[in-house]
């Protein structure tokens, strides 16, 4: 296993084990810090920690098209979700019980701008099946910039 590679592996437990130290952090419509999330301001959050992105806000769909699609999920790629654009998304964290899982910032829409509303519709950071959504599109491996 060449040197970078090994970096990476590390680099992809250590980026899970983070995005899970913020479970139940609220999900707030435009959010990038830890008192309050959007879906794609987490995913920046925390990949800027491991210097996998720069200092730009992205939105999913921009997102989807940095890393190169993969057909084989490693734990840390990107899950990306939606129908007529990308509008989710992700990190995928591995199996339970066979079930492939991921973490992010979900159950809020643009309408949910207060942690009071984040707490009333119950959306934070969490734990899903990959599936949860109709719409899953396809992952990214993020070892792979485009």
């Amino acid at each position: 296993m060449e040197l970078e590679e090994l970096k990476l592996n590390v680099s992809r437990h250590y980026l899970i084990q983070l995005a899970m130290k913020f479970m139940g952090t609220p999900y707030v419509w435009g959010g990038s810090t830890p008192f309050g999330f959007d879906c794609s301001g987490f995913i920046i959050w925390v990949f800027q920690v491991f210097e996998l992105l720069g200092s730009k806000d992205w939105t999913a769909d921009q997102l989807s098209k940095m890393f190169e699609k993969t057909e084989i999920m490693t734990p840390g790629d990107l899950v990306f979700y939606g129908k007529e654009r990308i509008n989710h998304i992700g990190i995928y964290i591995g199996e339970l019980n066979g079930t492939p899982m991921m973490i992010s910032a979900a159950g809020g829409d643009s309408s949910t701008i207060s942690i009071e509303k984040a707490r009333l519709r119950n959306a934070k950071v969490k734990i899903k099946p990959v599936n949860y959504r109709s719409d899953f599109q396809f992952a990214c491996n993020i070892g792979k910039k485009l």
